[in-house]
């Protein structure tokens, strides 16, 4: 699978993410620091219209993505024009451009 979303942190606010994007029918990978919370997460995505797929590896997770890849930290940027002081970051899978 090549997911459209992905989700790193499935705490309050990454797992509702996900779990709303996977309603939508959006594929969606999903990792967390703590790998034990990946397995009841899926469990409880299974039903859903998207895919959910779980990474504990970070190179896995990277990977799962659909080419190119935006990075958009919260608190970030969505472009030249941003709101932050962090760029967002696109990887069009042979590296990363800074906006």
């Amino acid at each position: 699978m090549a997911a459209q979303i992905g989700v790193y942190g499935l705490g309050t606010m990454g797992s509702a993410l996900a779990l709303n994007m996977a309603e939508k029918g959006y594929d969606v990978a999903v990792s967390n620091r703590e790998t034990e919370w990946i397995a009841p997460f899926l469990k409880e995505a299974e039903d859903l219209p998207g895919v959910v797929e779980g990474h504990a590896d970070l190179t896995a997770f990277v990977g799962a993505l659909r080419c190119p890849r935006v990075h958009d930290p919260i608190g970030g940027t969505d472009g030249p024009d941003d709101r932050g002081d962090r760029p967002a970051t696109v990887d069009r899978g042979y590296g990363y451009r800074r906006w």
